[in-house]
């Protein structure tokens, strides 16, 4: 299936803040990837023709190294990583999106699995107050091995289990049951200890522009899959710096 290149953005975008660690370079890369996939004499480009693209463009900017265990991983080990944790795709569409013999990416995946060891489950703080909401998210947290450890749908309930329970990760709607802001309550948590968060919302320019460039923000209504490739991402890049 082929797509225009517009309709990838939000793919493309994931992955590359996930491979750079930086905001700005992951934003150019994709422009440059964008840009190239406009010009392509054949067409239409397919999802893994887009990842094929993009991982280029990676190979030619300068990512910072040093952070979260992920981006010390080589390019190629980081790249066949995610391209199979976070974006699911199949170890042949993988392969084919590196330009790699699918031996070549099993090892890759092998090593990067190796260097990264099984992640402990994380525990997980939703900010949330719609209750079919709250559930759906703890769902899908508890499918991906994870564990709730409170549901809060108001500022002071956030900061009150934050405290107690010491979240790796929050999940966090911007509009409150109080009338609060979810991006306040995740501000004021992170005055006292970094949390990385995701912003799961109606309202995803408005998260964008309260929580600042770089944050990582899913639109409601949302998938599952989704979701739950924005938690890894979030789990892997950990705080944001700043």
């Amino acid at each position: 299936m082929t797509d225009s290149p517009e309709l990838w953005l939000p793919l493309l975008r994931r992955l590359a803040r996930a491979a750079t660690g930086d905001a700005d370079c992951a934003d150019d890369a994709v422009r440059r990837c964008v840009e190239r996939l406009l010009a392509r004499p054949e067409g239409p480009a397919t999802r893994e023709e887009a990842f094929g693209e993009l991982a280029r463009v990676l190979a030619e900017v300068k990512a910072q190294q040093s952070g979260s265990a992920l981006l010390q991983l080589p390019l190629p080990q980081r790249l066949a990583y995610l391209l199979t944790r976070l974006e699911r795709l199949a170890p042949e569409a993988a392969a084919r999106a590196l330009d790699l013999s699918p031996r070549r990416l099993s090892m890759l995946v092998t090593s990067a699995r190796a260097t990264l060891g099984e992640p402990d489950p994380a525990r997980v703080l939703i900010i949330e107050d719609e209750p079919a909401t709250a559930l759906d998210l703890e769902e899908i947290v508890e499918r991906g091995g994870h564990a709730v450890v409170g549901i809060a749908s108001t500022h002071a309930e956030a900061l009150d289990l934050a405290r107690s329970e010491t979240p790796a990760l929050i999940l966090a709607d911007i509009r409150l049951a109080d009338d609060s802001s979810g991006v306040e309550a995740v501000n004021d948590i992170n005055a006292a200890r970094a949390v990385p968060a995701v912003y799961v919302t109606a309202f995803p320019d408005q998260a964008m522009a309260e929580a600042g460039p770089g944050s990582l923000v899913v639109a409601k209504p949302f998938s599952r899959q989704d979701l739950a490739g924005v938690i890894d991402e979030a789990l892997a890049l950990g705080p944001r710096a700043g």
